[in-house]
């Protein structure tokens, strides 16, 4: 039996002078309903299908596997399309909305050559969202290398990106207030009601204008840090520097590649990875090494320190017992000499 389903299209990158219009648009096409996160862990397989015409079909689903569930609204896909837009391979992106998922939609779609949905099918609560993108088609990657683009070069400011959500945390919130205390130029993006997950933590807020914009603002950091969310997926395809907090229950978002981390649970051992990322020589990497193992020290010398302290109070109060113990047999010793007296009265009498 095969089901009609009503795609009304909101927007088209073809009815916008500023993008540039192809002259063959006979391309390949490639539909989407996931959240915007899961749009980017698509891109390496559209790609490889060669999908150039990208649709994003806006989808609201809020009970979809718990934790805030599926949602792509039209704001949401107007900001990731100037993004989208920018990679060389895609010529055109277009907006429907129809609110259906369509994993489980077994008959073709008019028009639509690739339905990515279907990367729901291959277990994403335990495999990387991208690798599967590529299972739902059979298709091999190259997730080592950097797989999203944007233009821009390393700017002289230098800063560090950071991004934290509500969602997929594994870490005490004071954490990283404690691991990124003393560091300038932290520039924290996401959405304003997202900031209160950065409470403690010093850093310029910023809310992008979108995405295109975001990921720039990314690709010209010295380091990404975050949690997974849509801000690392795009880290994560520029293959910027990152330092990500892994949610243990669904590791489906983790560094691939070099320069990639996972968050270590020591709060100094996160500081000095993330000294070392930032640093710009050997020599500078040697400075915070060596400001890390100071660190280290003096912490271990207050420990030390405070054994010390305790041994102290040890020692007081068992002399003090010491002492309490003498005065007992002392009163004993006197209470033997006074029994034993009246003894030798009872007897003379």
């Amino acid at each position: 039996m095969k089901i009609s389903i009503n795609f009304k299209v909101v927007w088209d990158s073809l009815s916008e002078k500023s993008f540039p219009l192809e002259k063959d648009l006979t391309v390949k096409s490639c539909i989407h309903s996931g959240n915007a996160g899961d749009i980017i862990y698509s891109l390496p397989t559209a790609k490889e299908l060669g999908a150039s015409h990208y649709i994003i079909n806006l989808t609201s689903d809020p009970a979809f596997g718990g934790l805030g569930g599926r949602a792509i609204t039209f704001p949401m896909a107007r900001a990731l399309a100037p993004l989208l837009l920018s990679q060389p391979y895609i010529k055109r992106v277009t907006i429907v909305s129809s609110n259906l998922p369509l994993e489980f939609l077994d008959q073709p779609i008019e028009g639509v050559d690739f339905i990515l949905d279907r990367f729901r099918l291959h277990d994403p609560g335990k495999h990387h969202l991208a690798i599967c993108h590529a299972l739902a088609f059979g298709v091999h990657l190259n997730l080592y290398e950097k797989w999203l683009h944007v233009k821009s070069t390393k700017s002289d400011q230098k800063y560090i990106v950071l991004s934290l959500t509500t969602r997929y945390r594994s870490l005490p919130k004071e954490y990283w207030s404690e691991v990124l205390s003393g560091l300038e130029n932290v520039v924290a993006i996401g959405l304003p009601q997202e900031f209160d997950s950065l409470a403690g933590i010093t850093a310029d807020f910023v809310t992008c204008h979108d995405l295109l914009e975001m990921a720039t603002l990314i690709q010209g950091s010295l380091l990404f840090i975050g949690n997974p969310g849509l801000p690392y997926a795009i880290a994560e395809g520029l293959k910027v520097p990152r330092v990500v907090e892994v949610f243990p229950e669904y590791q489906n978002a983790y560094p691939i590649g070099r320069s990639g981390y996972t968050a270590p649970p020591s709060t100094l051992e996160a500081r000095n990875l993330i000294d070392r990322l930032i640093a710009d020589s050997p020599e500078e990497v040697l400075k915070h090494q060596n400001s890390a193992l100071c660190q280290k020290i003096a912490g271990l010398e207050e420990v030390v320190k405070q054994k010390k302290l305790y041994v102290s109070t040890l020692e007081g109060e068992l002399r003090e017992r010491e002492t309490q113990i003498g005065s007992l047999e002392a009163r004993l010793r006197e209470r033997e000499l006074h029994l034993s007296t009246l003894e030798e009265t009872i007897r003379s009498h």
